[in-house]
């Protein structure tokens, strides 16, 4: 009876560490571009991971730089934690967003807090972007 229980124990322990392991963010999964359109305004990551640092940019409407911010944080076993932040023109900053964010169904869930005046709480559902990134290398001849 012995003998079953330690072996009924050890694969509880090896079962436990494989969904562990299965639950684990992995830096592809996150990579990227991803957007959402939250009450008619797009928001677009482009996501750069290194290790578990991540770098990157944020716009509102891409052609415009002056919505360009910038992504840092840190890739964690279950979720992203990053700050967005928004420059003015003279680079200074002008505020920052504290986010966390996980994946689920293939979908980025965003939340956290906005730093802008009357900014409030930040909650986003995005998908990854169907064009997928650009290309390495030099722009194509036209």
């Amino acid at each position: 009876m012995k003998k079953i229980l330690l072996v009924l124990a050890l694969l509880g322990v090896a079962h436990s560490a494989v969904a562990q392991s299965a639950a684990a963010l992995d830096a592809d999964q996150v990579r990227g571009g991803w957007e959402t359109t939250v009450d008619g305004v797009e928001h677009i990551f482009e996501l750069r991971i290194v290790g578990d640092r991540i770098s990157g940019a944020y716009c509102t409407v891409c052609d415009d730089a002056t919505t360009l911010a910038f992504v840092d944080g840190q890739l964690g076993d279950s979720e992203l934690t990053f700050t967005i932040t928004h420059v003015r023109d003279d680079g200074s900053t002008a505020f920052q967003d504290h986010l966390h964010a996980r994946l689920q169904d293939g979908q980025l869930l965003v939340s956290g807090q906005s730093g802008a005046r009357d900014g409030g709480t930040i909650s986003w559902s995005m998908h990854r972007d169907p064009r997928g990134p650009i290309a390495p290398g030099p722009p194509a001849p036209v």
